[in-house]
């Protein structure tokens, strides 16, 4: 993240929700704790940049932690612009076992205002 811009900690807008939602999507070791802690997950922090990226904490102590270890799900979200060429990946890092940062990125130079609509993403398994 691109100097990030810590903030006192917030509700996900409901189309970050729908993004983390297609990204935790399907069956892969780690995603029904991840699915359960989405939903007490706050944004703490924005990347400066303008991607719509953004740092989470779980606020809830006692919920279940993924087993999975420091790093990527093992599922991306490919982006693709209108004529369905894909120019970008969603990804979505895990700390101990916590959803722990969003990154929305692209190849090339393409500005990016935001996370894309969810007409745009695809799911991607690793």
């Amino acid at each position: 993240m691109e100097n990030p811009a810590p903030l006192p900690a917030r509700a996900m807008t409901p189309h970050e929700r729908s993004v983390l939602d297609m990204l935790l999507d399907g069956d892969f070791p780690g995603a029904v704790a991840l699915r359960a802690q989405a939903g007490h997950a706050r944004v703490v922090a924005m990347c400066q940049c303008g991607c719509g990226s953004f740092d989470v904490d779980v606020v809830e102590p006692d919920i279940s932690r993924a087993d999975l270890p420091n790093g990527l799900v093992p599922q991306e979200l490919a982006v693709t612009d209108v004529d369905g060429m894909p120019y970008g990946a969603i990804i979505m890092f895990v700390r101990d076992g916590r959803l722990s940062y969003l990154d929305y990125h692209t190849w090339g130079d393409r500005p990016l205002t935001g996370l894309p609509p969810i007409e745009h993403l695809s799911m991607v398994s690793r």
